[in-house]
């Protein structure tokens, strides 16, 4: 937490309700955080969540490298699991939930979405918690800049990579990235990038 700084500027892809970047402007009230969930059950509570933060903003989009509406899978209750993948809607959970589906939007946070929303392009951190669709994040990224990166890598389960070609697709836009610890999991690693 020591890296922190107030005025940081985050991208939170994977919002869900709020939790991460609620601890996050906790320790940096003056951060700017731009948060992205495409489900609209946790967009309500972020959205709720967010309300009291003048430099949290939250869109009700998915980030991929093209723009289109995809189903989301998520099993009503537990959105915390959604995914892209209907077969990681569910994984783990205790038991057997009947796993649904929404049409969401996905888009590219291009430049020109961030001049709309008074911000430039380069982030302090970037934050990627998707459920197996980190490849299709990052492409969704390109235009963008950042110091440091996290991201929960599916390394298990429907979308899997492996920290090899996820550093391999963030060199081909970020040539400098590097790992500065990973830590594996059975079905996920956590793993953080710095890009200087």
């Amino acid at each position: 937490i020591s890296f922190l700084k107030s005025g940081d500027t985050v991208v939170d892809v994977g919002a869900n309700i709020g939790v991460w970047a609620r601890a996050f402007l906790h320790h940096c009230p003056n951060a700017v955080i731009y948060s992205f969930e495409p489900n609209p059950q946790p967009y309500s509570y972020l959205k709720k969540n967010s309300e009291n933060f003048g430099g949290w903003k939250i869109f009700n989009f998915g980030l991929s490298g093209e723009s289109k509406i995809i189903d989301l899978y998520y099993v009503p209750g537990k959105s915390g699991q959604g995914s892209f993948f209907k077969e990681n809607a569910n994984l783990n959970l205790l038991s057997s939930c009947e796993v649904t589906y929404v049409p969401v939007c996905i888009q590219s946070l291009t430049k020109e979405f961030l001049t709309q929303q008074g911000g430039g392009n380069y982030f302090d951190i970037v934050k990627i918690d998707v459920e197996g669709a980190e490849r299709n994040v990052v492409e969704g990224l390109k235009d963008i800049q950042w110091g440091c990166m996290y991201v929960e890598l599916s390394i298990n389960r429907a979308g899997a990579n492996t920290v090899e070609s996820f550093m391999k697709l963030l060199h081909n836009y970020w040539p400098n990235a590097r790992i500065i610890e990973y830590d594996h999991g059975k079905i996920c690693g956590d793993i953080y990038v710095a890009n200087n």
